[in-house]
């Protein structure tokens, strides 16, 4: 039997659905790509990494260049208030 971790994959939740992207990803690309195919043209995203360390990307300029060390990326539509 062979078990396996899936070491090499990351999951992005988006509108409560869940898309595995490889760790090698472009970042940037793949949370654009993955929040247009829900409908979201604004976003935050919440990023928790593999020591359990929970950050928010504010923007694609601070954003890793891919999913390398992170556990999983949650996408939320940007609700402004007022």
């Amino acid at each position: 039997m062979t078990w396996s971790t899936n070491d090499d994959k990351v999951i992005v939740y988006v509108r409560g659905a869940q898309r595995e992207v490889r760790r090698t990803d472009n970042f940037v690309e793949t949370i654009r790509d993955a929040a247009a195919a829900c409908g979201l043209r604004t976003f935050t995203v919440q990023v928790t990494y593999a020591d359990g360390h929970v950050s928010e990307v504010d923007s694609p300029e601070d954003a890793p260049a891919t999913f390398e060390g992170i556990h999983s990326v949650e996408v939320n539509a940007y609700n402004k208030a007022g």
